[in-house]
């Protein structure tokens, strides 16, 4: 039970960082439409 609490716990931390990664991108990538 505590292994399968830690699985989750590590899947979920990914997924947080692939969001906050997709988000630095996007807003990147508006910086750059911004730019002259």
């Amino acid at each position: 039970k505590p292994l399968m609490g830690l699985v989750m716990r590590e899947f979920r931390g990914k997924v947080d960082g692939k969001v906050v990664a997709e988000k630095l991108m996007r807003a990147i990538e508006e910086r750059l439409n911004e730019a002259p």
